[in-house]
């Protein structure tokens, strides 16, 4: 029977390679395809450890403007580890919770007054309180992100009420 029809198998076999053919094409497609979706769903996954990252600094951040004294590696870090309701539980319960705030009133420095004790000398830092307490505000209009105690610091390290934003940024840095 196969002799009657000689011209049929050359016509499956055809049909099947051009099949072939195109199913080559078609599965290479889709591996560049599924690597493309796989590097796609990489991206997002970074970008969304970007976003919780930018989202957990400037909460960490805006404690630090509300006085609250901690390191700021360390609690990225720790908070890193966390989900997001985690995450925000700790930055806004236990943050305030756990560390203390820098005194943002007037601090009284000593139960006497200079006149009254004049061998008592004052430490830098109760020396430059006050006028840190002043300055913060001011830099901090500056649109930078000043800290009452970078500005203690750099009073204290220049041994003087009259620093500039440069001065408080360098301590700030470490420089």
């Amino acid at each position: 029977m196969q002799n009657s029809k000689k011209g049929e198998p050359d016509k499956y076999r055809k049909e099947r390679d051009e099949a072939v053919e195109k199913y080559s094409k078609l599965k290479e497609k889709y591996s560049k395809l599924e690597t493309e979706c796989i590097d796609l769903k990489d991206q997002i996954t970074e970008s969304k450890k970007q976003e919780r990252y930018a989202k957990q600094h400037a909460a960490l951040t805006e404690r630090q403007r509300e006085g609250f004294i901690f390191d700021m590696d360390e609690e990225l870090a720790f908070v890193g580890k966390f989900g997001d309701e985690d995450a925000d539980h700790h930055i806004n319960v236990r943050i305030p919770e756990k560390y203390n705030k820098v005194p943002t009133g007037d601090v009284p420095l000593s139960e006497w007054s200079e006149t009254e004790n004049k061998f008592a000398k004052k430490s830098p830092a109760e020396k430059y309180s006050k006028a840190a307490y002043a300055a913060t505000p001011v830099l901090r209009g500056q649109n930078q992100q000043v800290d009452y105690a970078s500005t203690l610091k750099a009073m204290c390290a220049k041994d003087s009420e009259d620093v500039t934003l440069q001065d408080v940024l360098a301590v700030q840095n470490g420089i």
